[in-house]
């Protein structure tokens, strides 16, 4: 199975307060080697600024390891404060942790969400 990592913030607004925790993580996975790192936002009801810029950093550093950075769970508040911002196409979007995880376990009968 391919090494895969699951950050969950629950602070309601993924914030500048997220960005340490959420860049360690990514850090520390991409070290562990995680090729597929998921952060999932049902915990989640809006992303400010600062939030939106910590994701992209994140996405940045992902790729440049070679891996890939995916999303699940968005409501639609944090659907459309991502697609507002030009950054949906950056990453692989979810339903929900067991889709992501049907997709990099091989078994991708479940359909990947699309915008």
């Amino acid at each position: 199975m391919t090494p895969s990592y699951i950050f969950e913030p629950t602070s309601g607004i993924l914030s500048t307060n997220d960005a340490p925790d959420l860049l360690y993580w990514v850090s520390s996975s991409l070290d562990s080697g995680a090729n597929f790192l998921l952060v999932d936002l049902a915990q989640i009801t809006r992303i400010d600024s600062s939030g939106l810029g910590t994701l992209m950093i994140a996405c940045n550093r992902v790729r440049r390891a070679g891996g890939t950075l995916a999303l699940c769970s968005l409501n639609s508040q944090t659907q459309m404060q991502i697609e507002r911002a030009g950054l949906l196409e950056k990453f692989d979007i979810y339903t929900d942790r067991r889709e992501f995880e049907s997709f990099i376990s091989g078994d991708d009968d479940l359909n990947r969400y699309a915008f």
